[in-house]
């Protein structure tokens, strides 16, 4: 188990993900979330509004509601494929834009970090039906390698 201060360091490494998109403040208690066996812990902020995860291998989801446009979006999972794929193919799903990915080292696991824009080629039927478009979209993402674990994904977009 991580101490509190590495969790407090892997939260923070990963507030590029929450902090911008998070619209509103309130006085209620984040909610906690764990991931790898309970290893780790992430606190979700209040703003944000559970869902139900629009596909069996989304472990969390949640929308964050906007104050003018369409809603974010949040999804948590464990998952495989290599690292570099998933960055591709996440990045593939923008046109025109442009993007940045950054290593960190935090609470002994690396974090993988995404920041995309553009044109959002949007799949809300599922990968088999065609895209949507959807301009002037940010995703924001992160792959957590986990020593023993195996990888944790944190996608926001929006």
């Amino acid at each position: 188990m991580l101490v509190v201060d590495s969790m407090r360091r892997l939260v923070s490494a990963s507030v590029f993900l929450c902090g911008l998109m998070v619209v509103s403040v309130s006085a209620q208690q984040p909610e906690t979330i764990t991931f790898a066996d309970g290893a780790y812990s992430l606190e979700i902020p209040t703003a944000w509004v559970a869902q139900p995860p629009r596909s069996p291998i989304i472990q969390y989801e949640f929308k964050i509601p906007a104050d003018d446009g369409p809603d974010g979006r949040v999804t948590m999972m464990g998952a495989g494929g290599s690292i570099k794929a998933n960055l591709d193919r996440w990045i593939g799903q923008f046109e025109g834009g442009e993007h940045t990915v950054k290593v960190e080292e935090v609470a002994d696991s690396k974090v993988h970090q995404l920041d995309a824009t553009g044109v959002f080629q949007d799949r809300p039927r599922g990968p088999f039906n065609p895209p949507v478009p959807r301009e002037g979209y940010r995703m924001l993402a992160a792959i957590i390698e986990t020593p023993h674990h195996g990888n944790f994904f944190v996608k926001v977009y929006g």
